[in-house]
């Protein structure tokens, strides 16, 4: 709205027209003509209103596109199915053969082969569960008799719940013949393939996005998970029906919902893969294909590593349950500590470098990701473990994921003292990743530190005022609250040496 045209309202109608639109409402510097007759469709503009009009196109167009730019890609059909208990069948409008040609039409190619000799992806999402894809020779009619109906079924089902039991009976099933009664099939286990683990370490509250794959020349039917949950589960159900069915017959999709409603987005039939939903995929591939390089290359891959995660935020989550699933059988207490074959084994040095240099480069990121998992607590206790068996390099690596955390603790400050303590670590610490810590575990921590400055150890005296020097420069730990105890401290150190210098001058022999 120009600004004079706002204030020429009423106080009254200003504030209710700021109540009622709320942050909608703007107010813009322009200044209309208020007594130029704007009645009728047909009546231009004058000149005072034509800059504001362009100005308010603009603003549409700006906040479309960018709402077009942060929206999730949809293609294909999208419905909500009502839970019918499979009785009710929802058709896509489009056959295979009708696909089929569309695809040829649109990329320009020359069809040797007739559809029978081609592969078909059909990708959808869906959320909750519990709803079935139905491929048939004949259009299913709900509520008739249809016995000549030959079809493929998929079952994909519902969302595993915190009760184990009943995510242990709940399959995920691929079946072919005439039409089914579902629950005749999951009674008498008569399907051809099936999963009671399919939705295992998938995002429940968010659309999954799957993927039926029909090869109609070799008969394999498979189903597994396209989209982001591919990288937490590759499960495939896979079943040949070649003697079964004839897949070149069949050409209508229906779907439909069981005792739930189930929403539905992105339901496409291709004939090629669909690339856009296998990029997260395939980026966790791309580092886990890679072989381990040698200390010639290995600057080179971390560095080319990193700067794929930095391109693509989310595979961090990926990463650190990798990771951690590497190394957690060190959270075990039976485990020697003095063994070190477990680096050798089953834990890469560049995994932990790589890691590394995540938590150091993308802090936000990481800490957000770590603090989440349910493993945190787990997750530290093993890098507490790794720590004491790795080399200098590996230890910095371990205390920069620790403290990618935010929170210093009593284990953190003990590596970090005993670190510094190290006769292979080089005399100058950087503590730069002391920069990452935000909080402090109550009052362990600092205690830990006075404990050791109270040590009769020069060599940890300085290491613990090292570290007490720089984590105060960071302002994890406020000067003014440890000053007190450092001077008494200091007092003590001073009363004693005093004290040792009169005993040698009175020839008495030294107590301390």
């Amino acid at each position: 709205m120009p600004r004079n045209v706002f204030q020429s309202l009423s106080s009254r109608a200003q504030s209710a027209a700021q109540k009622m639109f709320g942050k909608s409402l703007t107010i813009t510097d322009h200044l209309v003509d208020l007594d130029y007759d704007l009645r009728g469709l047909d009546t231009e503009l004058d000149v005072t209103r034509i800059p504001y009009q362009e100005y308010v196109i603009n603003e549409i167009n700006s906040t479309l596109n960018r709402m077009v730019d942060e929206a999730s890609f949809l293609q294909g059909t999208m419905i909500t199915l009502p839970p019918s208990h499979f009785k009710g069948y929802v058709m896509l409008p489009i056959t295979i053969s009708q696909s089929f040609y569309n695809y040829h039409r649109t990329n320009k190619k020359n069809v040797e082969d007739d559809n029978k000799q081609t592969s078909i992806w059909i990708y959808w999402e869906a959320m909750h569960g519990d709803m079935m894809v139905t491929i048939s020779n004949s259009p299913i009619i709900a509520g008739r008799r249809q016995e000549y109906i030959r079809c493929l079924t998929c079952y994909v089902a519902v969302m595993p719940s915190n009760d184990s039991d009943n995510s242990q009976k709940s399959f995920t099933y691929l079946t072919a013949g005439s039409l089914i009664d579902h629950q005749e099939v999951i009674d008498e286990n008569r399907f051809n393939a099936s999963s009671n683990t399919f939705h295992y370490g998938c995002n429940a509250n968010d659309y999954v996005g799957y993927c039926l794959k029909i090869n109609r020349q070799t008969g394999d039917v498979t189903l597994s998970y396209a989209g982001s949950n591919k990288v937490y589960n590759r499960e495939i159900i896979k079943c040949q029906l070649g003697s079964q069915l004839n897949l070149s017959k069949l050409e209508y999709v229906h779907i439909s919902a069981g005792r739930q409603t189930v929403p539905v987005r992105n339901m496409i039939i291709r004939h090629e893969p669909l690339h856009e939903w296998y990029q997260y995929y395939d980026a966790v591939n791309s580092i886990q294909s890679v072989s381990y390089p040698t200390v010639e290359q290995s600057s080179h891959w971390i560095s080319t590593t990193l700067d794929l995660v930095i391109h693509h935020p989310q595979l961090i989550s990926v990463l650190i349950s990798m990771f951690y699933e590497s190394i957690q059988f060190l959270c075990d207490e039976n485990y020697r500590i003095d063994s070190d074959t477990y680096v050798r084994n089953s834990v890469s040095r560049y995994d932990l470098l790589i890691v590394a240099k995540i938590a150091e480069r993308m802090t936000t990121y990481f800490c957000e990701c770590v603090n989440e998992c349910e493993y945190k607590r787990e997750f530290k206790y093993a890098l507490y473990r790794m720590s004491k068996l790795e080399d200098s390099d590996g230890r910095i690596a371990c205390i920069t994921i620790l403290c990618a955390f935010g929170e210093l603790t009593v284990q953190l400050i003990e590596i970090l003292v005993e670190y510094t303590l190290n006769d292979s670590c080089s005399e100058e610490v950087s503590y730069s990743y002391l920069s990452m810590i935000r909080t402090v575990e109550t009052d362990g921590p600092l205690e830990r530190i006075l404990y050791y400055l109270k040590s009769s150890s020069t060599d940890i005296r300085d290491a613990a005022s090292n570290l007490l020097t720089h984590l105060t420069r960071t302002s994890v730990i406020q000067m003014d609250t440890v000053g007190v105890e450092i001077a008494q401290i200091i007092n003590n150190c001073v009363t004693s040496k005093q004290s040792h210098i009169n005993s040698k001058k009175n020839g008495q022999p030294s107590q301390g």
